[in-house]
């Protein structure tokens, strides 16, 4: 397929752009701020990202030749500050064993973490004699002593700092394995006796986390879009070669579609995450389907009021069933300037007429 930016051809594309290009928008201003450095080049971002991206390597040391005059920890420095490429950038990469020379697999945060790498236990108790970090209160088992754990009460040897630490309430509760601490949890951490218990985020900080939450999803860090009937809905858009943007960052709320060209905006709305109500009775919803439809409500307010264009919702079994008839509301979406009589696939139909609304309307649970 063809990327609308670039105009590259790529093997998938699940938007009207590739996901390079798509990363380079998103991230301009940070790939900015490197290039003014100048040690990076806009061809060697876009190599590390194009391979990242599309997983054309299982390690990041593979991609270190294709750059010019760069080694592992130049890449591993940008990749871990500069140019985070949340959750798809390869944690795994090859190094040398510091004592012995072997050749072995760590990730990103253990190979920055440690001034040494070992590839075994030996090797790291080896590495302490010749590196020196074995000696006093630089050994990570320095001062240790045994105590008795908590749960099921057996010995183990612990240094003073493990020793000394409180929960959050001020209790010395210790554990040999993680196995007894969620044990230990089970029994007195559990409904009045959480720390937690009785306590709500302020308003403040819930909406700070819909903004962090958004991010992540169009970022790419939480995956939203790939389901078939959305799938379904970019490709009408590319036969009717309109540019789109999947999971469009409106702030508090992210967007499933976005006409780029025409500040309007799509939701593809399955029938039982959002409660279709040619399906579902209202007093039969189930509370994953309230708490979508309770989602829904605020995201059709926000964009509203602060996006100032109405949504279209095109719904799952209209996509599934009637391609043609999903083709038809947009085309009318987009030439009426996103003001139609009703904005829901499920109140329309298509004949020798065209497109046309049914005489009586339903109404989505989440304007009701």
């Amino acid at each position: 397929m063809i990327c609308y930016t670039c105009k590259k051809e790529y093997e998938h594309i699940t938007r009207s752009e590739c996901k390079v290009c798509g990363f380079k928008r998103r991230r301009k201003e940070d790939i900015n701020m490197i290039l003014k450095r100048g040690v990076w080049s806009e061809n060697e971002i876009e190599i590390i990202v194009y391979n990242i991206l599309y997983k054309k390597y299982d390690y990041i040391n593979e991609i270190v030749p294709l750059l010019d005059n760069k080694s592992l920890d130049d890449l591993i420095k940008l990749l871990s500050k500069d140019l985070t490429i949340r959750g798809q950038t390869p944690l795994k990469l090859k190094c040398n064993c510091s004592v012995c020379g072997k050749e072995y697999i760590t990730n990103i945060s253990k190979y920055l973490s440690r001034g040494n790498n070992y590839c075994s236990l030996d090797c790291r108790n080896n590495g302490f004699i010749l590196f020196g970090s074995h000696k006093g209160d630089k050994n990570s088992r320095y001062n240790s002593k045994i105590i008795k754990c908590t749960n099921c009460g057996k010995e183990y040897l612990a240094p003073k700092n493990v020793r000394d630490k409180k929960n959050s309430i001020g209790e010395h509760n210790h554990f040999c394995c993680q196995e007894c601490y969620w044990k230990y949890r089970s029994i007195h951490y559990v409904g009045e006796l959480s720390v937690n218990y009785g306590k709500t985020d302020s308003e403040k900080t819930r909406r700070e986390k819909s903004i962090r939450m958004t991010e992540r999803i169009c970022n790419g860090e939480i995956k939203q879009t790939g389901t078939k009937p959305h799938l379904k809905t970019d490709k009408i858009l590319e036969d009717l070669s309109i540019k789109y943007t999947n999971e469009y960052n409106c702030k508090y709320h992210s967007l499933d579609i976005f006409l780029d060209n025409y500040n309007l905006g799509i939701e593809v709305m399955g029938d039982y995450w959002h409660g279709s109500p040619m399906k579902y009775k209202k007093d039969k919803l189930s509370k994953i389907q309230l708490k979508s439809i309770k989602q829904d409500k605020s995201k059709h307010t926000y964009v509203k009021r602060y996006h100032n264009f109405e949504i279209l919702y095109l719904w799952e079994w209209d996509i599934n069933n009637n391609i043609e008839l999903c083709k038809k509301i947009i085309e009318e979406y987009i030439s009426k300037n996103g003001i139609l009589q009703d904005y829901n696939s499920f109140n329309y139909y298509v004949n020798s007429n065209g497109l046309l609304l049914k005489s009586e309307l339903v109404k989505p649970y989440f304007v009701n």
